[in-house]
């Protein structure tokens, strides 16, 4: 075989080889950084003395607020035209 054919494919071996290994490093670290996020979560809603059933009750109504808030825009929208 060419010299430089086994040479690009050893290369090519060696670099898919290391994506690997990065590719489970970054798995790892996507994991530590959702329980850390989670974790400054739990922390956050205790110092708000909240539950997680506040927080969904809470952001549902925010959903409901803004899309009340939207459709008001659409129809000033609409109204200029």
């Amino acid at each position: 075989m060419n010299p430089k054919l086994q040479k690009l494919i050893a290369q090519r071996e060696r670099h898919a080889n290391r994506i690997t290994v990065l590719q489970g490093i970054i798995v790892n670290l996507d994991k530590k950084i959702a329980e850390m996020e989670r974790l400054e979560l739990q922390s956050m809603l205790r110092g708000a003395n909240m539950t997680y059933q506040d927080l969904t009750a809470f952001i549902q109504a925010r959903a409901g607020e803004s899309a009340m808030t939207e459709g008001k825009q659409e129809g000033t929208a609409d109204e200029e035209d």
